[in-house]
């Protein structure tokens, strides 16, 4: 079983890193390896249970194969001399092992990000926990690479506009669920994003999106869109999408 890493970053600047392999667990992926009946195992699946995050913290589940029945099982060695020498050995059986707990549900709030083989699986915005892999593979599934570009904020309200096009029959509780964000850090978001200035103000939009799409030839609507906000939130997104529909129509 290959080890895996996991770093845990808290809100103080403390950094933790956890290590799966067979010195800190007590099992190993050698079927030689001692176990705790005194035996012999083999660790084979690590479950790390980003499942249960919310509610258990984060814990690792330790499964093993097991050759120990009995007396003449338990000495008996895999892997040595030929087929037929020796004692039969056991049929291997998966059973459950022990559980590594790294972080209790009630430390989660001074969490700012956790790594898994130095890849984010959960990184702190604002001040809610983000499921980085849920929504990263998200964003690329909707929006593109193009929408790498837009600030985070931006990239959530269009990435929950397009799944709820998608999805109409879906609630934005679990719009949000699917791309890994909090319901409430979405409401926080959409609340900010309806209660800004744009409000009465006499932007022509068309104008601005005819440009983009001019500046940019054969370019995606979410390209166009990204081009426009790059530097800062210039059209909203519902007058994006009327301002392009009113460009098409000339």
């Amino acid at each position: 079983m290959k080890a895996v890493e996991i770093a845990i970053e808290w809100k103080n600047g403390l950094v933790e890193v956890v290590n799966t392999s067979g010195g800190e667990t007590g099992l190993s992926s050698d079927v030689n390896a001692s176990d705790r009946a005194g035996g012999r195992a083999m660790a084979v699946m690590a479950r790390v249970r980003f499942d249960l995050f919310e509610t258990e913290g984060l814990r690792i589940d330790f499964w093993w194969y097991s050759n120990i029945r009995d007396r003449s099982t338990a000495s008996t060695v895999m892997g040595k001399g030929d087929i037929g020498e020796g004692m039969p050995v056991a049929n291997l059986n998966l059973e459950p092992s022990r559980v590594l707990r790294l972080l209790d549900a009630d430390q989660l709030d001074d969490v700012v990000s956790i790594t898994v083989d130095n890849r984010w699986r959960i990184r702190r915005y604002d001040d809610a926990l983000v499921n980085e892999t849920k929504l990263e593979g998200q964003c690329l599934y909707w929006l593109g690479r193009e929408a790498s570009d837009l600030s985070i904020v931006r990239r959530v309200t269009l990435l929950h506009e397009k799944i709820r096009s998608a999805h109409p029959d879906w609630t934005d509780e679990e719009i949000a669920e699917s791309y890994g964000y909090p319901y409430e850090a979405w409401a926080r978001i959409a609340a900010d994003e309806s209660g800004s200035s744009w409000e009465g103000v006499t932007t022509d939009f068309r104008a601005i999106v005819q440009r983009a799409r001019g500046d940019n030839p054969g370019a995606s609507k979410t390209a166009i869109f990204a081009a426009i906000n790059r530097e800062a939130d210039i059209v909203p997104w519902d007058e994006f999408l009327d301002a392009w529909d009113e460009v098409d129509k000339g």
